[in-house]
């Protein structure tokens, strides 16, 4: 991979269930967004989605991943289009979907966070989440 991705910002509109919520019932979010604005002072997991379309101009060799920003609280799951997404090696806040990627694409990330905890930073997506486009 090349150092230096292209990234797009998945800022704006996204969709958040609330800790103990249904996942029929989201809510609509603005990000940047940190976790007390858009789940209050409620404490576990949270669902994120947004939708996007594909990157144009991709060629077989290019890869595309997401990376959500560090203090987000714990990410316990990625899905694309409703597939597991495994996280990219030791990086718990980088995926590549690359092998999922569709036209039309919905990104859903599980994330604990507890905002009566110190030690865990600002949680929820309080900065955007990056698509980047690596080139061979």
């Amino acid at each position: 991979m090349d150092s230096q991705p292209y990234r797009i910002r998945l800022q704006g509109p996204w969709q958040v269930v609330l800790p103990d919520g249904d996942v029929s019932d989201r809510r609509e979010i603005s990000v940047p967004c940190d976790w007390l604005t858009s789940v209050g002072n409620l404490s576990g997991m949270a669902l994120f989605y947004r939708r996007f379309n594909r990157p144009t101009n991709l060629v077989d060799q290019d890869r595309v991943l997401i990376r959500l920003p560090d203090q987000v609280g714990q990410v316990t799951r990625c899905e694309l289009n409703q597939q597991l997404i495994e996280c990219e090696s030791d990086d718990p806040c980088l995926f590549d979907l690359t092998p999922q990627l569709k036209l039309s694409n919905e990104i859903m990330f599980a994330i604990e966070f507890s905002p009566n905890s110190d030690n865990q930073g600002t949680g929820g997506l309080w900065k955007p989440a990056m698509l980047e486009i690596h080139t061979s």
